[in-house]
């Protein structure tokens, strides 16, 4: 067994493209088919040697009924007798290795596998490190029901149940439409965890999570309790024009909570009718609006065996209709709160009974707010905003919020007082983009002392950093930052704050490549590649937003460039071929569907929905079917290099040809000599044709060059599109 020393490291253990996070109850699925890539990075130790190079390896998997517990233990050692396989190569740089359907149908479906890698490097140093991956079980779900209420607002659900011995494992496998928190024995299970499942087109893929809940449970009588939230799975969020979904909502949940005990007995919870539930402390959720909680409808211990209510009406659960989506593994990171809380700088009164908070800092989450002394059933209202406006010649706040940005989104939480001396509100399920916090009807002048921030985001870890001698690059490097983590709300969304947070797919195409830079968001744009696929039409186009929530049916192809631009920055940041060969097929179709609009109307004509969007004022728009034909040989040039990674001669010969083509058709059609360009002679257009090899002929390449250098001039060297 090779033994970690001081001078190398074995980290950032990946299966599948994700990484677990020591002592969280998060596991990365596997499918009993497989395959599962197992990656691992090699480090220098503190003070240790650089560039150090991977000689050989060995692997090693073992079942274990409880990851959380094993952990706990300290990841007991390898031996002959606990190893279930192992594979050795003593001569392999290779820092991954992949589990191959045969391999994987050796696994046991619904068990946890912790692996163990152990490397030596160049020096003869070794080293080892441990993770753990699930075996899902296609089985955990099937025949359960989906259960929620369509009399009354069920948001709050319970079951007690007995355990008669000691519990060897206990697997948790559950989805909740549309968001959910799970308790067990009146703790929840991943406290971190928020905004779950991951959102997705529901009539398509529902996702769903496994938790290791042995340590929650006791001999004897035991509870679990769900909160249910809308989420996406309702009408709420489907503002005009948005594409309405008729048959989303009302919450429903999905369970099964299997327990193997010492004897060898299975016991099994599955989500059905002998469930109850009631319409709990959460009045109102909406993604958009905000939430209202009613502290004098909580009832503590809800989640608790032995709990009893004679105030609230609990009626039993009824069968929901499924929602349509097969029922999938989340295999990304989900939403999580940061660890550290944001202080506001600054709280003052603005007029009366109410006060402003800054932050200093714009980002998506929500706030957790003390209330002291307040009688019971006082209402406070709390209001999230971007802006405040101060007074005019003053740095004071004048107590009004900026709110036309935000449009029909009301970003308004509300908090009725439970009249406990100490109180805190903190929402479940909902999300804002702010960085001002306007709080009306406290009892007691607040301090900054009882506010925080609580940031909220995918759990991608930050992997990229930027420093430079220059200030302003550096302040617009966090800038970047921050926004980027403020729009990683499972999907690649456009913005944290108004009515819209959709994940359009021309904002996704022009930030994937910073966002790998700064962020490990491998597994995330792949599940979010696997919508963009279940939404393509039988003709290869894709829509704007995925899930279509707003925008065309058809995207413009500037958006649905999104689609090649992502799988090539997989291959490009993280090798990726796997996906790159999984999604071939349908981006070769979204590249047909684009030759078929060009082969109907020609370059020249080429449809556009949205083209030059938005160039600063009062620069015109670039002409739309010039733009449209970028993208579309820009696609294809991807295509192409896909296509010659991975083998695919025929395309590769086909498409190249037709490139050549279109690289001369291009030119005829956009150039303009009286302008020295192309199009309107403006950046965007003569950008956009230099960019594109073989469009602009040599001859005329310093030409366009120079033409473009005299636009910037004319302005001062600012660009004039976006």
């Amino acid at each position: 067994k090779m033994m970690s020393t001081a001078s190398v490291q074995v980290s950032r253990l990946r299966c599948n493209g994700q990484v677990r996070v020591a002592g969280r109850n998060e596991f990365p699925p596997v499918a009993p088919g497989g395959p599962a890539r197992l990656s691992w990075a090699l480090t220098a130790a503190p003070q240790g040697k650089r560039d150090l190079v991977q000689v050989g390896y060995e692997l090693h998997l073992v079942r274990v009924d409880s990851p959380l517990a094993d952990e706990r233990s300290g990841t007991p050692a390898v031996t002959a007798s606990s190893c279930c396989h192992e594979w050795k190569r003593p001569d392999c740089a290779l820092q991954w290795h992949e589990l191959q359907p045969p391999d994987c149908r050796k696994l046991l479906p619904g068990c946890w596998y912790r692996w163990t890698v152990a490397v030596k490097d160049s020096c003869g140093t070794e080293a080892s490190g441990s993770s753990y991956f699930y075996v899902t079980d296609p089985q955990a779900l099937t025949g359960v029901s989906w259960i929620g209420s369509h009399d009354i607002r069920m948001n709050e659900l319970r079951k007690e149940f007995n355990v008669g011995e000691t519990v060897v494992s206990a697997i948790a496998v559950i989805s909740g439409l549309g968001y959910y928190e799970l308790y067990i024995n009146g703790k929840n299970v991943d406290p971190t965890r928020k905004l779950d499942p991951a959102w997705t087109e529901f009539d398509k893929r529902v996702l769903y999570a496994t938790f290791d809940v042995k340590d929650f449970l006791v001999v004897g009588p035991n509870a679990v309790g769900v909160l249910l939230g809308n989420g996406w799975y309702s009408q709420d969020q489907y503002i005009p024009p948005s594409v309405q979904k008729p048959a989303y909502g009302p919450p429903r949940l999905l369970l099964n909570l299997t327990i193997a005990t010492a004897s060898g007995r299975t016991i099994t919870v599955v989500s059905d009718e002998s469930w109850t539930g009631r319409s709990g402390a959460i009045t109102f959720d909406s993604v958009y609006h905000g939430e209202h909680v009613d502290a004098r409808l909580l009832r503590p211990g809800w989640a608790q065996p032995g709990f009893t209510d004679p105030t609230s009406l609990w009626l039993r659960a009824s069968i929901m209709n499924d929602p349509g989506g097969a029922v999938e593994p989340q295999a990304m990171p989900p939403v999580r709160v940061e660890v550290t809380t944001m202080k506001p700088i600054s709280v003052a009164k603005v007029i009366t009974n109410t006060w402003l908070f800054d932050f200093g800092q714009n980002f998506a989450g929500w706030i957790r707010l003390h209330v002291r002394g307040a009688p019971k059933g006082a209402s406070i209202f709390i209001h999230f905003t971007e802006i405040a406006v101060p007074k005019q010649n003053s740095s004071i706040y004048s107590g009004v919020i900026y709110t036309d940005n935000l449009r029909a989104a009301q970003q308004t939480d509300m908090y009725i007082t439970g009249g406990g001396k100490d109180e805190v509100f903190e929402p479940r399920f909902t999300v804002h983009g702010f960085r001002y916090v306007q709080v009306h009807n406290l009892w007691k002048t607040p301090t900054v002392d009882d506010m925080e921030g609580v940031v909220v985001h995918t759990a991608a870890d930050e992997i990229g950093t930027f420093e430079s001698s220059n200030a302003l690059l550096n302040k617009i490097h966090a800038a970047v930052v921050w926004g980027q983590k403020s729009n990683l709300m499972s999907l690649p969304t456009d913005c944290p704050q108004r009515d819209e947070r959709k994940a359009w797919l021309g904002d996704a195409a022009l930030t994937v490549d910073e966002a790998l830079f700064n962020f490990d968001l491998g597994s995330f744009y792949v599940s979010w590649l696997q919508e963009i696929r279940n939404a393509q039409s039988a003709e290869g186009s894709v829509p704007d937003t995925v899930p279509r929530t707003f925008g065309k049916a058809i995207a413009d192809p500037n958006w649905g460039t999104a689609f090649p631009t992502i799988v090539s920055c997989l291959v490009d940041h993280l090798g990726d071929v796997t996906t790159a060969k999984d999604m071939y097929s349908a981006l070769r179709a979204w590249v047909e569907f684009l030759r078929m609009c060009a082969n109907r109307d020609g370059l020249s004509n080429m449809y556009y929905v949205h083209g030059d969007w938005v160039p600063p004022p009062p620069e015109t728009r670039t002409s739309g079917a010039l733009c449209s034909a970028f993208a579309y040989l820009n696609d294809m040039q991807q295509l192409i290099a896909l296509a010659r990674l991975l083998g695919v001669t025929d395309d590769v010969t086909t498409y190249s040809q037709l490139y050549a083509q279109l690289a001369q058709e291009f030119h005829e059609s956009f150039y303009d000599e009286g302008l020295n360009g192309y199009g309107d002679g403006k950046q965007t257009a003569n950008v956009l044709a230099l960019t594109l090899p073989d469009v602009v002929p040599a001859a005329l390449k310093s030409t366009v060059v120079n033409s473009l250098l005299a636009d910037l001039a004319a302005h001062n060297g600012h660009l004039t599109t976006e």
